[in-house]
């Protein structure tokens, strides 16, 4: 279902696509489907400290599978802004 959001580029591969999944207790953003079977999901996903995990979703878990665009990793990646920081010396 999501490669036919994709309907004009055969190149692309359901690998390729950075998703957000979330389960009934747990969000994986930055997720990359690695194989699927019946009734599990195996993930690649990055963690907060930007390194990248491996796991096994039981598919009766999963809640949505939703596309990551660019905006939304820029959201993630977004250093906050020092609200107390004088930006007139920057």
């Amino acid at each position: 279902m999501l490669l036919n959001g994709f309907p004009n580029n055969d190149n692309i591969k359901i690998q390729d696509i950075p998703l957000i999944i979330n389960t009934i207790d747990v969000s994986y953003p930055l997720a990359f489907i690695d194989y699927e079977e019946e009734d599990v999901l195996g993930i690649n996903y990055t963690v907060e400290d930007g390194t990248e995990r491996f796991i096994v979703i039981n598919k009766s878990h999963i809640v949505d599978i939703g596309i990551l665009y660019q905006q939304d990793i820029n959201i993630i990646t977004e250093e906050p802004i020092d609200e107390n920081e004088d930006v007139m010396y920057q």
